[in-house]
């Protein structure tokens, strides 16, 4: 679930962070057809997921929330996630991706837009999962230079 890393980060894996952002979304979409905000129980019942799995993955976002100072607590962890990027910001990153080679670029989109784990990754483009992070570790260093020039 989450572990502690170098004392100084919290990680929580991408399956409950997933997991969290389906409950959140389906939490919006409930609370305008209802008018109100739906309860852990009733989003289990409509999810079809054990109330515990929810509770769980609630808990884990909600204490990494708690720990990051720098998110506004007026807003849920999900309308942080799906904000949008400024327009310069947009154009900066769409020209950094056309500096990388076609595995980086498919590997990038993968991992960041298509929000798959570098597994996920590796079997889809039929690559080993070490060869995707090295990719990955290559295409995010020439984005990073291209931006700061």
């Amino acid at each position: 679930m989450y572990a502690l890393a170098n004392n100084k980060n919290l990680k929580i894996s991408k399956d409950v962070l997933k997991l969290y952002k389906k409950i959140e979304e389906t939490r919006y979409v409930l609370a305008q057809k209802m008018g109100k905000i739906p309860t852990n129980y009733e989003l289990a019942k409509i999810l079809n997921i054990p109330l515990e799995e929810i509770e769980m993955a609630c808990n884990s976002a909600n204490m990494i929330i708690s720990l990051d100072n720098t998110l506004d607590s007026d807003r849920s962890y999900y309308e942080m996630l799906g904000e949008e990027m400024d327009l310069d910001t947009r154009i900066l990153i769409d020209e950094s991706m056309n500096i990388l080679s076609d595995d980086e670029k498919k590997i990038i989109k993968s991992r960041y837009f298509e929000d798959l784990t570098q597994s996920e990754v590796a079997k889809k483009l039929n690559m080993t999962q070490v060869m995707v992070s090295r990719y990955e570790k290559k295409g995010i260093a020439k984005m990073r230079k291209y931006m700061t020039l």
